[in-house]
């Protein structure tokens, strides 16, 4: 990494997904500060989001991201998207939650079986930032669309095993328990805290 360490945390989620035991994880805590980010320049300052695709998913040919003042982008691999047989009929990416989350969910299970008959499948991995803004811990909520979205990220992590198909999720919230309890409690989901600083990365900041 040019000098800079690897956190901690990112290398927590290094080991869980080389082993198979995660293919979705959960980023809570500091997760709005600035960190340093290795570049070709040696590092630079950046956000979590800039992190993960930099030392996270440097080898996956696809990162699709989402948040609720953005919507649905395409962060790499816009060329390989794009041959996306749904891309390809005119279907608009989305702006609305579910609908995203909708969407992707349907990539990822396009590319899924593209494995299944043998055909050469992307690398895809997903960032949700805000993810406590999108799928809120809401007590006794009866909110279709909330339970559906939560079902659906959940599902990502349980029922689609991401990491057994070269896929990954990363849901960024500021607090853990700010998120729906079916993803934030799910045993198929890890939830990796951020934490402050350590003195040795604030002076290898300044320096």
């Amino acid at each position: 990494m040019n000098n800079v360490s690897m956190p901690a945390w990112a290398s927590e989620i290094i080991s869980s997904y080389e082993s198979g035991a995660a293919g979705c994880f959960v980023l809570h805590g500091n997760v709005n500060d600035r960190l340093l980010v290795p570049s070709q320049k040696g590092a630079e300052l950046g956000g979590v989001q800039e992190f993960i695709m930099e030392s996270l998913l440097p080898r996956f040919d696809v990162v699709l991201s989402y948040d609720p003042g953005q919507g649905l982008r395409v962060e790499r691999g816009g060329e390989t998207f794009s041959q996306w047989p749904s891309l390809k009929d005119g279907m608009d990416l989305p702006d609305e939650p579910l609908a995203a989350v909708r969407v992707l969910t349907h990539y990822f299970k396009y590319c899924k079986n593209l494995q299944a008959v043998g055909a050469e499948s992307p690398k895809v991995a997903v960032v949700i930032r805000q993810a406590h803004l999108i799928c809120p811990s809401i007590p006794n909520s009866h909110n279709h669309d909330l339970n559906a979205m939560a079902s659906i990220l959940r599902g990502w992590a349980a029922d689609m095993r991401l990491q057994e198909h070269g896929q990954a999720a990363f849901l960024i919230s500021e607090n853990l328990n700010g998120l729906h309890p079916l993803v934030s409690r799910s045993p198929r989901v890890s939830a990796v805290e951020v934490p402050l600083p350590s003195e040795k990365e604030m002076g290898q900041v300044l320096e």
